[in-house]
């Protein structure tokens, strides 16, 4: 079981990001084109790489939802702390 961000690609040059990320081997999956847009998966070890393509790129990264181990709340209140 891997750590999965879902993420929108908005901008300009979205298409060479996903060239960019295919050539430095980071694997997108699920990827849904839009007008101006692109939404995607991604391993969220992989998520830290994609920095330096989208300063290359000048493209903006919105995450839309994370899921896996390291993103579950395990306190069992909502992330409350009570002290």
């Amino acid at each position: 079981v891997s750590n999965q961000v879902r993420c929108l690609v908005t901008g300009e040059e979205t298409l060479r990001f996903v060239n960019l990320c295919r050539n430095n081997g980071i694997e997108l999956r699920h990827l849904v084109r839009r007008e101006n847009a692109i939404q995607m998966e991604i391993d969220a070890e992989n998520f830290k790489k994609l920095r330096p393509l989208v300063r290359k790129t000048h493209v903006k990264i919105h995450i839309l939802n994370r899921h896996g181990p390291a993103f579950t709340d395990i306190s069992g209140d909502g992330g409350f702390c009570w002290g």
